[in-house]
């Protein structure tokens, strides 16, 4: 159980929901999937309770019945039927298991061709094959009432074995919604993606981290100042140095000294850090840049929805629509030339 849960629960992570009911179906609603893990603790305590009951049961009945045949003095008339039952009919049960032999070696050796795969099947000898397939017919069909009273004991047998075990649905795939306890599992596993699942958790994480970050910005007051005094960051490096080299003159004209060397280093360092900040901000953008490059090529469904892509669209059908408009004008004309041409 614990294993099928995290085996489960790591395809939902990747978005692998193959082998659970999809989001589409009625059963899978978020009210629905919530109710269904609300339930699901109480669930699985009721069913393996319950799971455990039947299963010592049957083990009771098969060592009674067992111990009954062979063992029980008084039942001695049904141990000598059932003797001469199997003495009986134990002719027809090895010409049974011959015939089947008889068969998986013809589809084996005869029937199934050397260019046969998992995927594509290829018959030879087809003739043979089919007068094979008529003459085992009615073998099949008298083989078919025992494989039908051994599927049912089979499926008694498993479904009581694992009753308990709520993340197998013991019901066809159209008929899921009747088994509340499977539906009780798939809730648990939507619910626990929804809130731990590691892509989406670090996702947010960076957003509210920008968003916070932009708060911070904005609700301080020097950031506001410098952001509307940084503009664009090559003109401001560029004016910085045509700044620093107008101070150098105009303390040379007005002072006719050099400025000092503390000067010199104060400007060396506001150039620096503002170089040093250009840089940052070309790698987080060349950053931002790669990470949309990655999640549009493993998203292509998002292309669609970008704002060029979806000028461009407009634009083409607005051409189309012109062109089509053109198109039937010069139509037009050509029926009337040919009208005028006739009369």
């Amino acid at each position: 159980m614990i294993l099928s849960y995290r085996s489960n629960i790591l395809k939902m992570y990747k978005g692998n929901y193959t082998g659970f009911p999809t989001r589409k179906e009625q059963t899978t609603q978020p009210t629905y999937l919530i109710l269904s893990n609300i339930r699901y603790g109480g669930y699985q305590i009721s069913f393996t309770g319950i799971g455990i009951i039947m299963q010592l049961v049957l083990l009771m009945t098969v060592l009674l019945f067992v111990s009954m045949v062979l063992f029980d003095p008084i039942n001695a008339g049904l141990r000598s039927w059932f003797l001469e039952f199997m003495e009986y009919y134990w002719p027809l049960t090895v010409i049974s298991a011959t015939v089947l032999l008889v068969q998986f070696l013809l589809v084996r050796f005869v029937f199934n061709s050397s260019q046969s795969t998992n995927g594509n099947i290829a018959v030879k000898n087809r003739h043979l094959y089919f007068n094979w397939a008529y003459f085992m017919f009615y073998f099949n069909v008298f083989w078919g009432l025992l494989t039908a009273t051994l599927r049912l004991l089979k499926s008694l047998v498993f479904n009581v074995c694992f009753f308990s075990r709520l993340d197998w649905c013991h019901f066809p795939k159209r008929f899921q919604v009747f088994d509340e306890g499977y539906f009780a599992y798939v809730g648990l596993l939507y619910v626990e993606n929804a809130h731990t699942n590691p892509v989406m958790r670090s996702f947010i994480n960076i957003v509210q981290e920008a968003v916070h970050g932009r708060e911070r910005f904005e609700t301080n007051p020097f950031s506001k100042q410098k952001q509307r005094n940084r503009g664009n960051v090559a003109m401001e490096t560029a004016g910085l140095q045509l700044q620093s080299v107008a101070v150098l003159q105009d303390a040379k004209h007005l002072h006719a000294r050099s400025p000092s060397q503390a000067e010199l280093l104060a400007m060396d360092s506001v150039i620096s850090e503002r170089l040093q900040r250009q840089s940052s901000m070309a790698r987080k953008r060349s950053r931002t840049r790669w990470f949309l490059a990655l999640t549009l090529a493993n998203n292509p469904g998002l292309r669609q929805h970008r704002s060029h892509y979806i000028v461009q669209f407009n634009a083409a059908l607005k051409r189309k629509s012109t062109q089509t408009v053109l198109e039937d004008r010069a139509d037009v004309e050509r029926v009337q030339a040919a009208a005028t041409a006739v009369v």
